[in-house]
């Protein structure tokens, strides 16, 4: 494997043996027939992760079955001495056993996060739904290089619009609480509707470190080989579900124009929501001497859109669900 193809998230060819594909398929069937909402996703540095909850709960390296051995401390109890070696599984089938202990583990650690139930349900329902406009590829999805933390979904337009598939990077936030976040060492506002604001115009137009360089092209281009290989692996095995977007291609995905949404949820009372979204981004004028280099930052390169329901979960995802802030 090339030192690029360690880095992408893309399908790696080690996993077409005989011997690892049998494994392969194991998980893949898991995961087809689960009823609880698992995702199988292909990662970087070849691996393929499960995620439940938001929450990767199987790394497979091609060699081992990892459950990470930090949460081992929400399982049932009495349940703990059944991952050994820091929850590292020889055999898919030690592991598969240990499956409704493990979902159990997460639904204790996440009971307080609304956001990984949300984040969840919402990517089931839109997948499911053949009348959504987009597809959601990837969740937590990162790029090592540029600290701009983890988006939260991806997604993808099942029909391609002047030639090309629309690419939506989606940040979630629940209940307005959820809103004004706390500073952390990559960014100064935090994991709030700023501090997303933020991260989205760095990860699209770059930081201050990148201009004058091809950085934030070959970012995007690496995004669209990561979707393609997605959508591949997604067609081959009939994942997530797949059957209402086709295999694709890097160049079939419209990187020019990448769609950037905050999508709030479970926000008790919409109108006042929304103008709490408006005011943390710098909207209207008043608000700019909250957040005074918010606004400069998201226009007027980066078109960010924004939608607010008092509902915890959507059954589809439409660009006309979606309001530009410069406009609300």
């Amino acid at each position: 494997m090339s030192e690029n193809e360690k880095y992408l998230r893309v399908w790696n060819d080690k996993f077409n043996s005989e011997g690892l594909n049998l494994s392969i398929e194991k998980i893949v069937r898991l995961v087809r027939e689960d009823k609880d909402g698992l995702v199988f996703l292909v990662r970087r540095y070849g691996h393929i992760n499960v995620y439940f909850l938001g929450t990767v709960i199987l790394d497979y390296d091609g060699k081992h079955f990892t459950f990470n051995s930090e949460y081992i401390k929400y399982l049932p109890a009495g349940t703990a001495d059944l991952f050994p070696h820091k929850g590292r599984f020889l055999e898919f089938e030690s592991w598969y056993n240990s499956l409704n202990d493990i979902k159990h583990a997460m639904h204790n650690r996440n009971k307080t996060s609304r956001e990984k139930a949300a984040q969840q349900a919402i990517m089931q329902a839109v997948n499911a739904n053949p009348d959504s406009m987009y597809y959601i590829m990837d969740v937590e999805y990162d790029y090592p290089s540029i600290q701009c933390g983890r988006f939260d979904m991806i997604a993808v337009s099942k029909i391609p619009v002047n030639g090309k598939h629309k690419v939506a990077i989606i940040e979630l936030k629940c209940g307005t609480e959820s809103f004004r976040g706390s500073p952390t060492a990559a960014n100064e506002y935090g994991s709030g509707i700023v501090g997303h604001a933020l991260n989205l115009s760095r990860f699209i137009n770059g930081t201050r470190d990148e201009k004058g360089t091809d950085a934030v092209r070959k970012r995007l281009s690496d995004l669209a080989t990561e979707l393609a290989s997605a959508s591949n692996v997604c067609n081959r095995f009939a994942l997530n579900p797949a059957p209402f977007l086709p295999a694709l291609n890097k160049e079939d995905f419209d990187i020019d124009d990448i769609q950037t949404w905050l999508l709030c949820v479970g926000c008790k009372n919409p109108k006042t929501a929304e103008q709490g979204v408006l005011r943390y981004l710098g909207y209207p004028a008043d608000g700019q001497k909250n957040n005074p280099n918010v606004k400069d930052n998201v226009t007027p390169d980066m078109k960010l859109h924004y939608k607010v329901t008092s509902a915890n979960c959507l059954e589809s995802l439409h660009d006309s669900d979606f309001t530009d802030a410069r406009n609300g």
